[in-house]
């Protein structure tokens, strides 16, 4: 599924090129190839992401998390939906969907009237 799907080798050799030549490692590719997990010296990271690390207190515990957006080069930019993990503060959705509970599902009905 991965190869119909997830990033094309050409694209996976790119990310993964430049992640290690960032100093950083590849830990995992998963299966579908839609993420790549990857670690290195909080250095490394910042210089390869052009942000910094820091820590800070949330709700009375020390987490640490880069200082501004994750940057990545253009020519990595379709490839790369998003940059996660680079934080110990929970992620939490900004917006939550809810189902609105009825009855019975909506219906339409039509009828005709005839003399």
């Amino acid at each position: 599924m991965g190869d119909r799907f997830g990033l094309s080798d050409s694209d996976l050799a790119t990310i993964t090129g430049w992640l290690t030549g960032q100093g950083l490692h590849v830990n995992f590719i998963a299966p579908n190839r839609a993420m790549i997990q990857f670690g290195g010296t909080a250095s490394n990271i910042a210089h390869a992401f052009q942000t910094s690390l820091s820590y800070y207190t949330v709700k009375g515990k020390q987490r640490f998390s880069v200082d501004s957006e994750p940057a990545i080069p253009q020519a990595l930019a379709p490839a790369i939906k998003a940059v996660r993990g680079l934080s110990t503060i929970p992620e939490h959705p900004l917006h939550a969907a809810s189902s609105l509970l009825t009855a019975s599902p909506d219906m339409t009905e039509s009828r005709a009237i005839t003399s």
